[in-house]
């Protein structure tokens, strides 16, 4: 998932069609120069 550091005052969400909650696991971030951030996640097996 990439997260891009602007403040938007509506629109969709980008989950808005999961039925179920999913356990995820931050398995690493990749911070780029123009602010930009890479979330990698995996699935948490707990």
């Amino acid at each position: 998932m990439m997260v891009n550091p602007v403040l938007l005052g509506g629109g969709e969400s980008l989950f808005a069609g999961l039925a179920d909650r999913f356990a995820l696991r931050l398995a690493r971030t990749i911070t780029f120069r123009n602010g930009n951030v890479l979330l990698c996640y995996t699935p948490d097996a707990r």
